[in-house]
């Protein structure tokens, strides 16, 4: 469509949106300013530059494609990226209160409705609250059946309750509808806590392979699959394999420098490495928008333990786990080990 005309803004938004679903954030930034050339009123280009923003880790000017976007069109789109915007900024009750608008301006059982309502059982998950969070799954699998991210929701909600089985059988069914990389990543380790080691490094391998094979897809044709360093770098690190998630993890970093979930997993690798004093300050950075994400927390928690902060880094390991006690088994075992020690 372009080729033909190359001004077309809906086309433009398409390829921006292509973009960033490749994780070419830059790229799609790019295509995006082109589009709001073409049209500075519509609320769409908006969210796609807060978008492009935010994973280029630009949080200011993400706050005001933002608030335009609002204060264009006040809808589910909207609410729901200012309800992003506000967690990054650590205002958990604001972030609630944002999604929570965002669901009521949306028709129960749509698939965007839906996901707000993902985005809040996500933020119960995170406040300590995970009957609030369980309540929002079953809502959309009532509105929504068989909705994936829901099954995920409650299987999640399992493994915290520790009943893994149930938790494996509701990831099952979540992928039988939808063959999306995280819920095979879960399996392996839903697997492994309930002591399947076979099954574990089975779903382990196909993770593996399907992000690899993304990954080399996306460096050789930039029109075809997606970047995906920081997947793969979290994915080694599930299976102690810390030395392979290193490069991936730098790759990343290099991509988006100012990223607080970029920095966090380059800061998080170089300490599973061995590397503390290196990853302060990639941990300080991650920190810097007064984040308030429970393990970002007590992963900066226990690099500034091994860097001598130690009041600081107990401090950090107490407000996370009061904010999610059943975190992941791993990061938990090292901070508390940490607060008796």
């Amino acid at each position: 469509m372009l080729a033909k005309d190359a001004t077309n803004f809906e086309a433009i938004c398409l390829k921006s949106m292509v973009y960033l679903s490749q994780h070419r954030f830059t790229d799609g930034k790019t295509v995006a300013m082109e589009a709001l050339k073409a049209n500075p009123y519509n609320s769409f280009v908006y969210g796609l530059l807060c978008d492009a923003n935010v994973e280029l880790g630009a949080y200011d000017e993400a706050v005001t494609m933002a608030d335009k976007m609002v204060s264009v069109r006040p809808d589910i789109r909207s609410y729901s990226r200012v309800s992003y915007i506000r967690e990054i900024f650590g205002d958990l009750p604001g972030s609630i209160e944002a999604i929570q608008m965002a669901i009521s301006a949306g028709f129960p059982g749509q698939e965007d409705t839906e996901w707000a309502r993902m985005v809040l059982g996500h933020l119960y998950e995170d406040s300590n609250r995970l009957d609030k969070a369980e309540e929002q799954y079953t809502t959309a699998l009532r509105e929504r059946p068989d909705y994936p991210f829901a099954l995920a929701g409650l299987g999640r909600v399992a493994a915290y309750k520790k009943d893994y089985p149930t938790a494996i059988q509701y990831y099952e069914k979540a992928r039988n509808v939808i063959s999306e990389v995280s819920f095979l990543e879960q399996l392996a380790v839903l697997h492994r806590l309930n002591n399947q080691p076979k099954e574990a490094d089975e779903y382990a391998r196909i993770t593996l392979n399907a992000l690899l094979a993304d990954n080399i897809t996306a460096q050789k044709n930039k029109d075809e699959g997606h970047y995906s360093d920081m997947e793969l770098a979290n994915m080694y690190l599930l299976l102690n394999e810390p030395a392979k998630a290193l490069p991936h993890a730098q790759t990343e970093h290099q991509r988006r420098p100012q990223n607080i979930d970029a920095c966090e997993t380059l800061a998080w690798t170089l300490y599973q490495n061995g590397q503390a004093a290196q990853a302060l300050p990639y941990i300080t950075t991650a920190l810097r928008t007064q984040s308030q994400h429970p393990e970002r927390l007590v992963k900066a928690g226990i690099i500034m333990s091994a860097n001598g902060q130690k009041k600081e880094g107990t401090d950090l390991i107490n407000k996370g786990l009061s904010l999610k006690p059943y975190m992941d088994e791993t990061i938990a075992k090292i901070a508390q080990s940490i607060i008796i020690g």
